[in-house]
């Protein structure tokens, strides 16, 4: 409350509160917990223009000071310049993305566990093997740079993961530039881009090897098996047949990784497993992120 300056409005009602009071008590109280994501859904629609920026440079300063991630909706194009990314909507669906140039974004976490496989299938879900692992080494290392050089650096990461070009001629083609055929990197920054690469690389296939199902001599079965273990789920004989067969689908991809969901979530009586639906999410979303991974580690 200090920090928002309202500290000296503790024992009032909220009725005796200005609109801006309100709003900086609201953000305040979401912060309680501390967090890591804000959902901000029109925060400043009721606000006049002098309350409206107070409340916007507050969420702004979440963001870069706190490194909360703040997901803002709003109808006002005015509060647009204070975004990173914005996605218009029409319909409930996405039109368009954009990036705002005058925002530094700040790079994303190279280093990543085998839990987060499941936002890299979220992340990309329209992409083939390859073409994700390429994108995810790219998108962690490129934040302002042209279309250009991220095409450039793509074809160099699919280059060295399909081990076409070794780690010396991974940093040649970094440094080199663009009027040579090279990325036009300078060469600090071609420097840490190599490491970088070659780190994630040799990490990923460290991590496909944690969960080797290709030797198992059912697939489905040991699936099953991580998945019940790890996310502790109970159930029936007669779910438990249903969920293999449909894991077995998904395997064999004779069905997609939506299609597994909704059948996850189905309720028995309909042909489904009948599980709850955030939980249905949950293992087709692991089982996706653990087949990604062995097909990843195949590639290589």
């Amino acid at each position: 409350m200090e920090r928002f300056d309202i500290a000296n409005l503790a024992h009032k009602k909220p009725s005796q509160l200005s609109g801006g009071q309100q709003q900086r008590v609201a953000i305040a109280r979401a912060l309680i917990q501390d967090p890591p994501i804000i959902l901000a859904d029109e925060p400043v629609g009721n606000l006049d223009s002098v309350n409206a920026q107070t409340v916007l440079d507050l969420l702004e300063e979440l963001n870069e000071k706190d490194k909360k991630t703040i997901i803002h909706v709003t109808h006002n194009p005015n509060d647009l310049e204070k975004a990173n990314t914005v996605f218009y909507m029409k319909d409930g669906k996405i039109t368009k993305e954009t990036t705002n140039q005058k925002k530094k974004r700040a790079p994303l976490k190279l280093s990543l566990p085998a839990s987060d496989l499941e936002y890299l299938t979220k992340l990309y879900p329209h992409l083939g093997e390859e073409e994700l692992r390429i994108k995810l080494i790219v998108n962690h290392l490129l934040n302002s740079f042209g279309l250009d050089t991220q095409r450039r650096l793509e074809y160099v990461v699919k280059q060295y993961i399909k081990k076409e070009i070794d780690e010396t001629t991974l940093f040649s083609l970094l440094d080199k530039p663009i009027e040579e055929e090279g990325v036009g990197l300078y060469l600090q920054k071609a420097k840490e881009f190599s490491k970088k690469i070659i780190e994630f690389t040799n990490e990923s296939a460290l991590m496909a090897q944690e969960i080797e199902y290709a030797q198992q001599p059912n697939k489905t079965v040991e699936l099953r098996k991580y998945l019940l273990d790890n996310i502790k789920l109970k159930i029936s004989s007669q779910q438990l047949s249903r969920l293999d067969e449909y894991l077995a689908e998904r395997i064999n991809n004779n069905i997609s990784k939506k299609t597994l969901e909704k059948l996850f979530d189905q309720s028995y009586e309909k042909g489904g497993v009948g599980l709850d639906r955030r939980t249905a999410k949950k293992i087709a979303n692991e089982a996706e992120a653990i087949l990604l991974d062995k097909a990843l580690s195949q590639l290589l």
